[in-house]
Formats: C-alpha cells, structure tokens, sequence
C-alpha cells in the first residue's frame, strides 16, 4: 500500500478528478526489501485535513523495483485502475 496526503497536491488531485497517473515516484519508509517490479499495489490517501476523505482511491503496479538515493527508499508505481471514476462518492 503507498500513501499519499492531500498535501501532496498533484497526485491526489489527478485521482480525484479520475485519471490514472503513471511512473510517479514515492519515497518508501519501510517493506521496500519485500517490494518487486510488476507487483500490484494499492493506494492510500490519507483524510488530512478531513477525515472522513481518507480511503483507498485507486490501484495499480509497480513500475519499478525499489531503489535507494542519498534521499532514502523509492520506488515508481503507475494507477491503472482509479475507483474516483466509477465510485462518485470518493469525490
């Protein structure tokens, strides 16, 4: 599961408004030893500042292995299939 907060802006704006972003990057706390290319994931996005908006909004893979920087643990994963689109309530 990969979390995101409405604070982070684009992303969570893209789902809510029904589309699929694809290889964006997430920084990775934990689990990434565990995590490999093409598995599915889902996504989070948490209910800061309401909430009752917190669920998951949206499925998908992952683009990539998880990869270290000098910033820590990342990994890309791209939406392939967004419940905003289907589920009008989420919105």
């Amino acid at each position: 599961m990969l979390n995101s907060s409405p604070k982070d802006g684009t992303w969570v704006e893209e789902v809510k408004n029904g589309e699929n972003p694809a290889f964006r990057r997430w920084k990775l706390n934990a689990y990434w030893q565990q995590m490999k290319k093409g598995e599915p994931v889902i996504f989070w996005i948490s209910g800061d500042p309401e909430p009752e908006s917190a669920g998951v909004y949206a499925s998908g893979y992952l683009h990539t292995d998880p990869y270290e920087t000098e910033d820590g643990w990342f990994v890309e994963a791209n939406v392939t299939n967004n419940f905003c689109s289907c589920c009008t309530w989420l919105k």
